[in-house]
């Protein structure tokens, strides 16, 4: 989002997986795991929110657990997802060629299409 200057992303499309109460029941043996901000997303998100930044990290990682599932993108600029095993697909109108080591020093492997 900083790199191509994406003040935030509109979320839509949400679906949770569980109910709230099978949501508690499945993450209790691990609540250091849940933040507020994460337990807040999954009882709260609605069908279109506009995630900055700082709070959009908390629905990547629902959505990477299978919690949640949604469409996430800034118009016309980039469209994110999330596939099977944690490929995350990011589509752009702006190149991402000058990050792409960056990416890749964190230990990320990165397939150029």
């Amino acid at each position: 989002m900083q790199y191509i200057n994406v003040p935030f992303l509109t979320v839509n499309n949400v679906i949770r997986s569980f109910s709230y109460e099978e949501f508690q029941r499945l993450t209790q043996d691990y609540k250091n795991l849940y933040t507020e901000d994460i337990i807040d997303i999954y009882i709260q998100s609605s069908v279109k929110d506009n995630p900055n930044e700082h709070k959009i990290d908390s629905f990547f990682r629902l959505l990477l657990m299978e919690y949640i599932g949604l469409n996430v993108f800034y118009k016309d600029i980039l469209k994110v997802f999330i596939g099977y095993d944690y490929l995350m697909g990011i589509h752009s109108s702006n190149s991402l060629e000058d990050i792409i080591p960056q990416i890749e020093e964190l230990g990320l492997y990165v397939e150029r299409l």
